[in-house]
């Protein structure tokens, strides 16, 4: 489960709703698939890169959602922006938490702390009502931390 229980609390909305939820399978034949997503971004993988793709997809457990398509797409967007000299610029993380994360930190090192979780922030707190570009630039623009 984990600390975010994303799976406990879903599973009570649906029950609440008289509806069933499906476990997805792990992908069998997770290479093919995913040359077929860098190809679907006009993309090919070195076979450095798809090795290290394969050894995260070998590391998974059941409980982190590795090898479901939910994990192989993310990685393949991952992957997809490396260019063949490139290699592996960072490890390929085994969960989708971990992709997450590691999205979040590189966000955070190229945009800076401050500016992305204040974004973040801003995107979470109006998820139900959502937020134009402009008020998320306008709100931004109000955070000291985020100007300094």
């Amino acid at each position: 489960e984990g600390v975010f229980a994303c799976k406990s609390l879903l599973e009570t909305r649906l029950v609440k709703k008289g509806e069933v939820m499906l476990e997805v399978e792990t992908i069998s034949e997770h290479e093919k698939v995913f040359e077929h997503l860098l190809a679907l971004q006009g993309r090919k993988a070195t076979k450095e890169q798809m090795k290290a793709m394969s050894q995260a997809f070998t590391k998974r457990s059941e409980k982190d959602a590795a090898g479901t398509p939910l994990w192989l797409t993310i990685v393949a967007q991952v992957v997809g922006k490396w260019r063949s000299f490139d290699g592996v610029p960072f490890t390929i993380s085994s969960s989708v938490r971990g992709l997450i994360i590691d999205l979040f930190k590189r966000l955070e090192a190229r945009h800076g702390e401050a500016l992305v979780r204040a974004t973040l922030g801003y995107i979470t707190l109006c998820q139900n009502t959502g937020l134009s570009e402009t008020e998320l630039v306008h709100l931004l623009s109000l955070n000291d931390n985020v100007l300094a």
